[in-house]
Formats: structure tokens, sequence, C-alpha cells
């Protein structure tokens, strides 16, 4: 924990609050607008401020933007060195040599040296049958391929030698996720270790995965956890679908670590009233992701219409968007369901992910070809200005999983700050933001024509009502739906953890 030394803290950092703070992101941060805000808020708040990261291809390992720090760390984890090094396995006879020398130099070694002798000799008798089965492919499977082709058949060491090596990434990457968090995380706690990335005063753990490793790094050097939950991890599309067993051993890994937290803050009332029901800790601090105050200025046009053009298609059109994360679940299907019959409206998709190809594809193709735009993802600031060019948001998240079902995610800020109607699901955390403020219309997920009828009733407007429409979603955004109303609570948080230092003294505050 950190001492209330508040003298030394100063006298180590050259912030204005005398504070560091390490966000700690299990992801490439090119897209991650909450923790980009949180960043740079705190960097404008005087806090030091570094986002460690992974590294990703073509990515600078540093860089600086507005005060914020990003230190990219790559990852080489134990079952891709293993991968890598297949054949010393396949075929250990090439090998023997090595592996002889390698098993007498640890024999005659230390304690820690013969111990290591020891596994790697039961690893070896471990894979015994794998050296079987290889040899009986190279040596005998393969001897059959000349003879086999002169009759035309197949030859069957294709067919086995593809069934090997299926069967060998299987097993072989079981648990690739966990072990590459290990090794990314060894990494960042040997770069504290040497100074190449600070010792923080807040390790800020985003999502589960990486809070583990601030609660390392805090026993080791000090420093207080927030843990920022983004989302329900457990309840995630990707992880409902485990089997119950290692669901279990992650929600007792999660229930261990999350009250060790010295803060935890989340996204909405709705899933810190789950965090809290399910794992007895105090009420989360929510900090919703809403986007910095936007007006458009004077003469403003969208680049959006632009686009729009660029990509073939009318601009004189009305322009319904779905933008985000191309994955299922997430409403891009349904938008298209729901547009299916109104040929007069173009419908733009914005974003990325692995349906990008099918969404480029139906794009491409009647009856869609010269009705949809599959657009790229735009730098996190620049969404909102994209947004204002269109006239409907549609926010159709389906409730496939809990986690979905709670959700308010970034899209539904994001329309809201630029001004655009939204038609979105009605989910009880989601239609709490539309109803209180009057900025869309809620339909039942998954009815196609009541989502149809929705966007029809917006886009039917008159220009006067469409203006108060508009205005409404503005003054949301303006007075509470932003992201300086939701850094507050952060502050708040960070400052009782770690009061800030100033000029004025120990424990005044910048802010």
């Amino acid at each position: 924990m950190v001492s209330d030394g508040s003298g030394e803290r100063a006298a180590a950092s050259d912030s204005a609050t005398g504070r560091t703070i390490v966000h700690l992101v299990h992801n490439a941060f090119t897209h991650d607008t909450r923790v980009l805000s949180e960043a740079r808020s705190a960097a404008e708040s005087g806090d030091s401020v570094v986002v460690a990261a992974v590294s990703g291809r073509d990515l600078p390992d540093r860089e600086e933007d507005a005060g914020v720090r990003t230190i990219r760390f790559s990852f080489d984890p134990v079952d891709t060195r293993l991968w890598r090094n297949r054949s010393r396995v396949s075929r250990p006879w090439r090998f023997r040599r090595q592996a002889a020398g390698w098993l007498t130099a640890r024999s005659s070694g230390g304690h820690a040296e013969r111990a290591r002798a020891l596994l790697g000799l039961l690893g070896a008798i471990a894979v015994l049958p794998w050296v079987a089965v290889t040899m009986v492919y190279h040596y005998a499977l393969r001897l059959l391929d000349p003879l086999l082709r002169l009759i035309d058949l197949p030859p069957p060491s294709r067919v086995v030698g593809e069934w090997i090596e299926a069967r060998a990434r299987s097993v072989v990457f079981v648990g690739h996720r966990p072990l590459r968090l290990r090794d990314w995380g060894s990494r960042i706690e040997r770069a504290v270790a040497v100074g190449e990335l600070p010792r923080a005063d807040i390790w800020h753990a985003d999502d589960l995965e990486t809070l583990p490793l601030a609660l390392g790094l805090r026993r080791r050097f000090g420093g207080r956890v927030v843990f920022d939950s983004h989302e329900l991890f457990l309840d995630a599309a990707g992880r409902v679908r485990m089997g119950w067993f290692r669901r279990a051993i992650l929600r007792a890994a999660e229930r261990r670590w999350i009250v060790r937290a010295d803060a935890v803050v989340t996204v909405n009332r709705a899933v810190a009233a789950e965090l809290r029901r399910r794992y007895g800790i105090a009420m989360p601090v929510v900090v919703r992701n809403c986007r910095p105050v936007w007006s458009p200025p004077q003469g403003f046009t969208s680049p959006l219409r632009g686009a729009v053009v660029a990509a073939g298609l009318d601009p004189n059109r009305p322009i319904v968007i779905a933008h985000g994360g191309f994955q299922l679940e997430r409403g891009f299907e349904e938008t298209l369901a729901a547009m299916a019959d109104r040929t007069d409206v173009t419908v733009v998709f914005l974003g990325y992910g692995p349906l990008a190809e099918r969404f480029r594809a139906i794009a491409a193709t009647p009856p869609w070809h010269g009705r949809l735009a599959v657009l790229p993802p735009v730098a996190p600031d620049e969404v909102v200005p994209w947004l204002a060019g269109a006239d409907v948001s549609a926010c159709l998240i389906q409730p496939t999983t809990l986690n979905h079902r709670l959700s308010t995610p970034n899209k539904l800020f994001e329309a809201i700050m630029a001004g655009v109607p939204i038609v979105a699901s009605d989910l009880p955390a989601i239609a709490e933001i539309v109803t209180t403020f009057g900025v869309g219309r809620l339909v039942r997920p998954g009815d196609r024509a009541a989502t149809a009828a929705a966007i029809d009733a917006f886009l039917a407007m008159s220009d006067e009502e469409r203006a108060k429409q508009r205005a409404r979603a503005r003054q949301a955004a303006t007075t509470e739906i932003n992201w300086e109303h939701e850094f507050a609570a952060l502050a708040a948080v960070y400052d009782s953890l770690v009061p800030p230092i100033t000029a004025a003294g120990p424990g005044s505050t910048p802010r």
C-alpha cells in the first residue's frame, strides 16, 4: 500500500499532483475510448499517466499523446514457443545430442538445476506416445505415398499429417489466453523493476484480465489498485459458452481478486448492482462511457456524407447508421432486417471486427449494392463528428447474455453527443437513459416490424420536429451525459486513495 509520505511522493514524481497512474490494458490501445478518456482527463488534472498495453502490428512500442504515455509490451508464451519448436518433440531423434547435453549439464548443477532436469525427463516420458505417432507418420505412411500415387489414391501422409497437426494444436494451445496474459504481465513486472515503467501510486486495472497483474504489482512495488469493470466479464458473449467447470474456476478467481482491490468502478448502475450482489462488495462507483462535450463548429459538415459519396452511394438519401464492433448480437443484422424494404434509405456500418468481410460481401451484392456502405473505423475523437451526419443511430443490442441485457454501449452515448435520434433495444440500462432524457425510441429486441416503424417515425419528422429532437439530445449531452461529468466520480476515487499534492500542500486538490 502507498505510505503517507506525501513529500517522498512529490519528490519522486514530476506531475502536478505528485501522483502516477498506470493503466493496464490487455489490448493494443487503439480504439479503447473509455481508457483513453480516463487517461487523458487524469493527465489534464496533473497526474502522470502511463498506459501499459499490448504490442500490435505496425504500432509503435512507445508513443505520447495529450500527456499520456503509452508503452506496448509483446508476449511470447510457453505454448507459442513450444509450437514454434515442435519439431524437437515430433522428431526428437534429430536433437538427441542437444537433449543429452542439456540433461547432463542440469544433472550436475545445484538443486534447482537438478529439479529442472527431472521435469525435463518427466516431460520427455509424457510425450513418448506423441513421438510414437510421429515416427509412424514420418517413417511408414510417407513411404507409402509414392506407391499409392501410382494407383491414383490420395497419399495417407497428408491426411494423417493434418490430423496430427490439428490435434497437437488443440492440446498445445488449450491454455493460450492465461499463458499469454502471464507472459505479458511478467514483462510488465520486469519493466517496472528496471525502471522502464514507473512505479505507480495507482494501478488502474482495466477489466478482469489485468486485475491479478495489478494486485501483484501492488504487492511487489506498492501503490493502490482500482479495478475498472468494463463489463460483466464472465457473462460476455465469448465466455458464456465456456464449460461449467472453467466458469466456476473463473468465478472463484474473480471473487478472490475483486475483494482485494482498493476501489471498484464500473460502467452503469445495473452492472454495479450485479457485482455487489455477486461478491458482497461495496457498491462500485459508476463512471459511464460518455464522450467529452462536443459542439459542431460554425459551418460544420460531417465527414460521413463525403464517405458515403466516396463509397458510391447517394448522399441525398437519409442515413441510418450502426457503428462499433462488427460482432454478432450487436444489432447489425437487425438493422439490415429492419431496413430491407426501405430502398430509399442508405445504411452505414462504421467500425471493425470479425464480421467486416461478411458485411462487405453483403454490400457488394443485390439487394444491398448501392444501399449499404461498410466503412472502416475512425479515431475515437472523430466518431461523434461522423455520427452527426446521420439521421438515425441504431443501438439494437440483443439480450442473449446478461452482459448484453445490462449494457450501456459506447454507441449510445456517442449518438447522444452527436445529437442523433436513437432507435434502441428496450433493455433496462439502455431504457433508463433513453426514457430519462427523451433521446430516442425503444423497441423490443428482435422485433423487425417495430424497429422499422421506429426508424420510419424519425425519418418522417418535419424539419422542426427533427431540430427539437436533436436539441433534446444535445441538451442531455451538455448537462449530464458527457465525460466531464463522469470523470468527476473517478477523480474522487483517485483522490480518496492517494490525495494529490499541490503547491498549496498535501491534501489540497487542483480540481
